[in-house]
């Protein structure tokens, strides 16, 4: 009869000793990838570390580093300069010549989104973030890359650290229908999905009672 017993003091402690006809190679794998697998995973210390220095970066306008180790989009991602297209329809008659604030918002249909002063995300990742949250779509609104297409302008800047405050204006008129802010503590995708949710939330009351309509 072959001796039964355990590893003690280690994670395989429940594990019986092994038998003459275990495989050794089998076993020695197993331990080898979940040692990997646990050294791949940044400890708490590690991610605290990270964080210290992105703040840092943020402080000093540290660009390169926010951009290679804190996700910022690199310049290069952001917009190019709109270019106008033929084809596109014009802005909706009725809004052209509106100074109701309550009747634009009900009805204007058209938006062009311009986040270059937000710093660390540009007017694409804004899109981006408006085009992944379900409730703008049921705003019935299009995003035109063409400012003089555009019923309204949504325009966002920056505040230290993590503020982006953002207005949406009548391009016609210049009159301010919405304005707010978004979050986004040490992140420039945080604060552009932010600013994406709380405008939806703004606008939903005059949407909701054109729909109903």
């Amino acid at each position: 009869m072959v001796a039964q017993g355990h590893y003690p003091g280690s994670q395989y402690a429940g594990t019986p000793f092994a038998q003459p006809e275990t495989n050794f190679t089998a076993l020695f794998d197993q331990i080898r990838r979940e040692s990997e697998q646990s050294s791949a995973q940044p400890s708490a210390t590690d991610q605290e570390m990270v964080r210290r220095q992105c703040v840092r970066a943020v402080q000093e306008e540290d660009v390169r580093f926010l951009e290679n180790s804190c996700g910022w989009p690199r310049q290069e991602e952001q917009d190019a300069a709109p270019h106008a297209a033929p084809e596109a329809p014009d802005q909706s008659d009725l809004l052209k010549n509106s100074k109701d604030r309550d009747f634009i918002l009900r009805n204007f249909r058209t938006m062009y989104v311009d986040a270059r002063e937000a710093k660390y995300f540009g007017s694409r990742q804004l899109k981006a973030a408006l085009g992944k949250n379900k409730d703008f779509w049921k705003l019935n609104v299009r995003m035109v890359d063409d400012p003089r297409m555009a019923d309204v302008i949504l325009k966002v800047s920056y505040t230290f650290a993590w503020d982006y405050p953002f207005e949406l204006a009548h391009r016609n008129t210049t009159i301010v229908l919405l304005s707010g802010k978004g979050e986004g503590p040490f992140s420039g995708p945080l604060g552009a999905a932010d600013v994406a949710r709380n405008l939806v939330n703004l606008a939903k009351p005059w949407r909701e009672k054109a729909a109903g309509k």
